[in-house]
């Protein structure tokens, strides 16, 4: 199982030249010394990334997340077995890679049409047992694929979750066909992790100045507690722009939030919440 997530533990972990890639592609960090650093010495990488625009980090932390979940022998399996679908082979060049992490990121870079059906498949894989509710009664036939039984499937989500928790008045469906023979369908009720969650509010407009050193602490402190009473993962604690596939979306003006704000760094929680823990032990 992948530890918590940390950015910092992310680049120390990475390969230099992979970073380097991500970055140059992104045309971001062009002014970064990469020939002078050594492997591990990720400091200046990260010091950098920490100075670019709170959206642009943000959008990259994301795939740092999901490189991150997939930094296992599941994932590595996950991307092989994915790969030999779009009739590639990658075994070999993952074995070149040394660690999870670089297999996962080397899988990002040279294949994000994999890279992105492999995260989600690993992800339904690897769900708890609770979550799965087996049936034996269904007929051996095609599945109706088509956009319109799509949005009724969606439809009776939606309509199942309103009648008994009154939320999942937005949701649609997708699906994806594994290897040839097994079909998943994943349902996005827009907001369903309400129900799934613990929720702390901070007071303040947090689109205008970030909170203070000493709200942060506090905050840190009480959401230390509560994923040590939950057992949560830290990289399970999340801001409400990062939830799901349409994470923070007003549906009623058409546009993202900002939740909790935009110079709020959920980033930074999530490192004084790791190291409360690290202290705690």
């Amino acid at each position: 199982m992948a530890s918590n997530y940390a950015p910092n533990q992310f680049f120390r972990q990475a390969k230099i030249s992979l970073l380097r890639d991500y970055f140059t592609r992104r045309k971001m960090l062009e002014d970064m010394e990469w020939d002078n650093l050594k492997e591990t010495e990720t400091k200046p990488i990260y010091d950098a990334w920490q100075v670019l625009p709170e959206q642009t980090r943000e959008e990259m932390e994301f795939e740092f997340r999901q490189v991150h979940d997939m930094a296992t022998a599941n994932g590595a399996w996950a991307i092989i077995e994915e790969g030999r679908f779009h009739v590639l082979d990658l075994t070999a060049d993952l074995d070149s890679q040394d660690g999870y992490i670089n297999k996962a990121l080397w899988t990002l870079l040279a294949h994000p049409d994999v890279f992105d059906i492999a995260q989600k498949l690993n992800r339904a894989d690897n769900l708890n047992g609770r979550h799965w509710r087996k049936r034996k009664d269904v007929p051996k036939m095609a599945p109706d694929v088509s956009g319109e039984v799509l949005k009724e499937l969606a439809d009776a989500i939606s309509a199942y979750y309103r009648e008994k928790q009154g939320r999942g008045r937005h949701c649609w469906a997708e699906t994806y066909l594994r290897g040839g023979r097994y079909h998943y369908f994943f349902v996005y009720p827009q907001d369903y992790m309400n129900s799934k969650s613990l929720g702390i509010c901070v007071v303040g407009n947090f689109d205008l100045a970030p909170p203070g050193l000493e709200v942060m602490r506090f905050l840190a402190d009480i959401v230390r507690r509560k994923v040590a009473e939950y057992d949560i993962p830290v990289n399970a604690v999340l801001g409400h722009r990062e939830v799901g596939a349409m994470a923070g979306y007003d549906w009623k003006k058409g546009q993202y939030k900002s939740c909790p704000g935009k110079y709020f760094r959920m980033d930074l929680l999530r490192e004084m919440v790791g190291a409360q823990i690290i202290n705690a032990i």
